[in-house]
């Protein structure tokens, strides 16, 4: 009664305080005083701020997205702004080079949509040739016969959707010019991906999030789900990507045998100790491994683990052997890919480094006296320069994976943030010397159980094969193992979510007992029912509030995108 509207103030100290007035009556309804209710907002306004911040790339994102499709014709826009574009022509290409160069913040990611129409438009830079295009020929058992680099004004004919393309390779009678003409691309595009798959080349397909907001409330998370691309549209997408891998091999070969330094995009051998301890473990589990390391021996294992039960488990163990893609001066081919002479050259609107391999192009055509478009030419960097770009380009790539990954941690931390205390089943991800990351289905997300958080008996780390033992059952925890669990704490701050187990942690798993069969030291884990090394986490027990913050999983923890 007599509430007065609360007051938010900001401290010196940078903490959100909000004071709200209340008056005191006796039964008789007479003021006897007031009472100040004073309320710490911070960790509240952190998240509500991350949150936007989240909501702000998205936008970004979606803009840069659709911002290349805005001119619709292009050689009638190039003709009748010729002398603005070649403006821009200059403006966009220090101002591309100077992002590549510098550290970006978050904040400066508004300033990508304008930079990339800009482009958009410089890019189509005159006259005589605005585009470096790559044209091949084919023979029907999907070898190149031949291949042509020269510069080009491109006229486009039709403009299709991945949707409508999809819709002529199912069969369905819509309305889509060139019918013929892009089953003959599709059937082109299966026979060169058999011919990568026999070479070597890996499918790499790992479970992404997708987040669901509500349309009418933006801070509103709806779901966090698996994202599963539809099938139809998969297989348009596979057409381009499968044109875009045949230009970019060809253009590297070409620039390969000219000497030209460019960024490649190198993609090393995974690493041999890594290779060793997934040896070992699948030889713990009884899986047959193919000892010798041919060009295809990833493909043929992950088809003999098809049909195991911890396949995903199994796979994220062997896809984190692998090496991050990167960009490098001195060219050491591309694993993934199974290609000695791999560039990115299809994309120079959206990616610096794509747009240094076309400036080398021209530098090539200029030295042999061919046509290269332009007038004039920009100068090429040197050998030494271009490693320094190749070098900040891979940091600036690992940054943004990086703030695209601590999105979607704080989407799922503030959509979980309200069921704490609700029961998951889910299956154990992967293993530290710290702790258990379990992933659950639904909602699409994983969070850590500490090893001091499990009171059952003390539990061992075998680092050799990444599991863990109990010392009194010798009962072992697998990556793979199912397990039931009670979400403890939701940090939307810091993107991570604690688990503990419900009952016992081998309530789910099949009973079964090996001797170790390493020889590296354990690392040892306890709490007894009173709390062992802390106190154990309240929920069902205790939540973690006055607990030891669970450490940040390590990065290296998790399987590497390759991003072609």
């Amino acid at each position: 009664d007599g509430t007065r509207m609360p007051i938010e103030l900001q401290t010196s100290e940078g903490r959100s305080l909000e004071i709200t007035a209340r008056c005191l009556y006796t039964k008789d309804r007479e003021p006897v005083g007031r009472l100040l209710v004073l309320r710490d907002r911070t960790e509240e306004r952190k998240s509500e701020h991350l949150l936007r911040q989240a909501q702000k790339l998205e936008t970004v994102g979606s803009l840069a997205a659709g911002v290349a499709h805005e001119v619709n014709n292009p050689l009638a826009f190039v003709r009748a702004n010729l002398r603005q574009i070649e403006r821009l022509g200059g403006l966009v290409a220090k101002r591309a080079e100077r992002i590549a160069e510098s550290e970006r913040d978050a904040d400066d990611l508004a300033e990508f949509p304008q930079l990339i129409a800009e482009f958009c438009r410089a890019v189509r830079e005159a006259a005589g040739g605005a585009l470096r295009l790559a044209e091949m020929e084919f023979n029907r058992a999907g070898v190149r016969t031949s291949v042509e680099l020269y510069p080009a004004v491109i006229r486009s004919h039709a403009r299709l959707t991945y949707e409508q393309v999809a819709a002529v390779l199912v069969g369905d009678p819509v309305d889509v010019p060139y019918r013929e003409r892009i089953l003959m691309t599709a059937e082109w595009a299966a026979v060169q991906h058999k011919r990568r798959l026999e070479r070597g080349s890996l499918e790499l397909e790992l479970p992404e999030a997708k987040v669901l907001l509500d349309e009418d409330d933006p801070l509103r998370v709806r779901n966090i789900v698996k994202s599963i691309p539809n099938p139809q549209t998969k297989q348009a997408y596979n057409v381009v990507e499968e044109a875009m891998l045949a230009a970019n091999e060809a253009v590297g070969e070409y620039l390969a045998a000219a000497g030209q330094p460019v960024p490649w995009r190198v993609h090393e051998a995974p690493d041999p100790e890594k290779i060793e301890a997934f040896f070992r473990f699948a030889a713990f589990l009884g899986i047959p491994v193919p000892k010798e390391m041919g060009p295809r021996w990833f493909s043929e294992v992950f088809e003999s683990i098809s049909a195991h039960p911890a396949k995903g488990a199994i796979s994220y163990m062997l896809l984190r052997s692998l090496k991050q893609a990167q960009y490098r001066v001195d060219n050491v081919g591309h694993f993934a890919l199974a290609s000695p002479t791999y560039l990115h050259f299809t994309s120079p609107i959206r990616r610096y480094p794509d747009l240094m391999v076309h400036r080398a192009l021209k530098e090539v055509w200029k030295k042999r006296g061919l046509p290269t478009g332009e007038a004039s030419l920009r100068a090429c960097p040197q050998k030494e320069k271009t490693g320094e770009l190749s070098t900040k380009c891979s940091q600036n790539e690992r940054r943004c994976i990086d703030v695209e990954r601590k999105v979607t941690d704080i989407y799922r931390a503030w959509y979980m943030r309200p069921r704490i205390g609700d029961v998951f089943e889910g299956h154990i991800h992967s293993i530290t010397r710290f702790g258990l990351f379990v992933g659950i289905d639904d909602p699409f997300v994983e969070g850590l159980i500490r090893l001091d958080w499990l009171s059952e008996e003390f539990f061992e780390y075998d680092e050799g094969l990444g599991i863990v033992r109990g010392t009194q059952s010798k009962r072992m925890l697998l990556p793979g193992d199912p397990v039931r669990v009670i979400l403890a704490k939701a940090d939307v701050i810091q993107g991570q979510l604690s688990f503990e187990v419900e009952g016992s942690v081998f309530s789910m798993i099949p009973h079964r007992h090996q001797p170790r069969t390493t020889e590296q030291p354990p690392v040892r884990g306890k709490t007894d029912a009173r709390g062992g090394h802390g106190a154990k986490p309240a929920g069902h027990g205790a939540r973690p509030g006055g607990h030891k913050k669970p450490e940040r999983p390590d990065p290296k923890s998790r399987p590497k995108k390759s991003r072609r």
